[in-house]
């Protein structure tokens, strides 16, 4: 018997709690090379309403972590941890064994070494799970929220991911996060996010707050689609126009979506003159005849933000349009490129303001993040957008 398990009422508390906030369990995987832990996966199948697996610990909260006093506000000790895969994923694939490089979570500065190995291209999720389950107690360490692993190393070829974060789950409610043992004593639940080095690099200069919100990662869910991962295929980035706000401690005065505003209003443009790529159409065609037919009805921002890893890429496009986008709309200020689309959008913000006595000094020059995306607004940039077309057109 394993040296810390749930008793079988803890255990299917656990697990009536899992059914009840993510999902009915279709398979349940015994995690044999785990000796410390009673440690089963818990694997619920894609939904219309969650079109992802999940795939939850049952046995790590058995182990009471000790966490230091100054980590104890907003933490527990007992924690199950979760994971989220895209629908299409290889799930049969994911349970093989493979073997790679052995990646290590940072916990205080220091590196603690994780058991198992991390390679395949369907598997290394659901290993990193695994590895990270049986760490607190093989190592004597603990989790807490915003804990980052970093291998430094990409987890498979498949993928640009080569470390975690551990976060509040997403796709759940609060209630969803903390299950009640009989005894009274709560286990939380973590979601491990694989994210890339880049986002590592972020996550450790951003404030506490920022480091939690989707819009800085490339998704709560793990795609195999390898062009979501591909930085130098982005001709905007939402986080390029939301990261000032938060380091000029504006966002709580323009809101968050605002600074997608004009990635949403492109969007709409694009999808409106039937210049999206085939996969593109093939994937998102519901979407496609709701903002033809009742653009009201959608907020591109949000799908922006969810779908679309919150960037704008050129494999959404069809190609006849790629060269006016590039030349009209691209945005990489790390190359110096500014694209006359954000300045258009800029002059015409600033003009708004003006021309209704709004004061902007504390907009910071950001005067775009807080306009309201309304009809009338999108209607003016779309007439501008025509303006350039035709012109680019012409030359």
């Amino acid at each position: 018997m394993a040296a810390y398990s749930y008793t079988p009422y803890e255990a299917q508390t656990i697990q009536d709690h899992i059914i009840k906030h993510y999902g009915n369990i279709s398979r349940t995987v015994t995690v044999k090379e785990c000796d410390s832990l009673d440690l089963k996966l818990y694997i619920i199948e894609p939904t219309k309403e969650r079109d992802f697996y999940t795939v939850v610990t049952s046995g790590m909260g058995a182990y009471q972590m000790d966490i230091p006093d100054d980590f104890k506000d907003g933490n527990l000790d007992r924690i199950e941890l979760l994971i989220y895969l895209s629908s299409n994923w290889n799930i049969d694939g994911a349970f093989k064994q493979s073997s790679g490089s052995t990646t290590g979570l940072i916990i205080d500065g220091s590196v603690t070494p994780l058991l198992g190995n991390i390679n395949a291209q369907w598997n290394y999720p659901i290993q990193i799970l695994k590895n990270l389950a049986q760490a607190p107690v093989n190592n004597e360490s603990y989790f807490v929220m915003g804990n980052i692993m970093d291998d430094e190393t990409p987890f498979s070829e498949s993928t640009h991911d080569s470390g975690g974060i551990l976060m509040f789950p997403a796709y759940t409610t609060e209630e969803g996060q903390i299950c009640t043992l009989p005894d009274g004593q709560k286990v939380g639940f973590l979601q491990i996010m694989p994210i890339t080095s880049d986002e590592i690099e972020r996550a450790a200069n951003l404030n506490r707050n920022l480091i939690f919100h989707k819009l800085i990662f490339h998704n709560f869910i793990i795609y195999q689609d390898r062009y979501l991962y591909d930085y130098e295929n982005i001709f905007d980035d939402g986080m390029l126009h939301l990261l000032p706000l938060y380091k000029e401690n504006i966002v709580q005065q323009s809101g968050e979506l605002n600074a997608f505003n004009h990635m949403a209003i492109l969007l709409r443009w694009l999808i409106e003159h039937d210049m999206m790529s085939d996969e593109f159409i093939s994937k998102y065609s519901d979407e496609i005849n709701t903002v033809k037919t009742s653009p009201e009805s959608i907020d591109l921002r949000n799908f922006i933000i969810d779908k679309l890893i919150g960037t704008l890429r050129y494999e959404i496009l069809n190609d006849d349009i790629i060269d006016f986008i590039e030349s009209y709309c691209l945005n990489n200020p790390d190359e110096g490129i500014v694209g006359q689309y954000y300045d258009d959008i800029a002059a015409y913000a600033l003009d708004y303001f003006e021309n209704n006595n709004i004061d902007t000094d504390d907009m910071c020059d950001m005067e775009y993040c807080f306009m309201e995306l309304t009809e009338q607004y999108y209607k003016d940039i779309a007439k501008i957008i025509d303006e350039n077309y035709k012109e680019w057109q012409e030359d």
